[in-house]
């Protein structure tokens, strides 16, 4: 994969239409990294069900524009559900080394 570029996949239950998205944060300050611009890409209306074991499946790619291509970022990808009525809620987190991405 190329350096830079994210592919999140998920398989998710959830009993109530909503949104998933996905935000980025850099650890040592918890700041955001292209925070707006990865949440409005990665925004997507996930498939819901009365039936609790019932998965749907949610795909998303985005690119971190912010810092080197040489050199990581401590960072974080979170994955959230936001509802109808706008309340949002982690479903996962994790912590990894993120590159930017450079067009060659």
């Amino acid at each position: 994969a190329e350096k830079g570029i994210y592919n999140v996949k998920v398989n998710f239950s959830n009993q109530i239409p909503g949104t998933i998205f996905i935000k980025v944060f850099e650890n040592k300050h918890n700041s955001p990294i292209s925070n707006k611009t990865i949440a409005q890409e990665t925004s997507k209306r996930i498939g819901w069900s009365t039936t609790p074991n019932e998965l749907f499946f949610y795909y998303s790619q985005f690119k971190i524009l912010e810092g080197s291509l040489n050199k990581p970022i401590d960072g974080r990808i979170e994955i959230w559900f936001k509802d109808l009525h706008g309340h949002s809620k982690i479903i996962s987190s994790q912590h990894l080394e993120l590159f930017s991405w450079n067009r060659h």
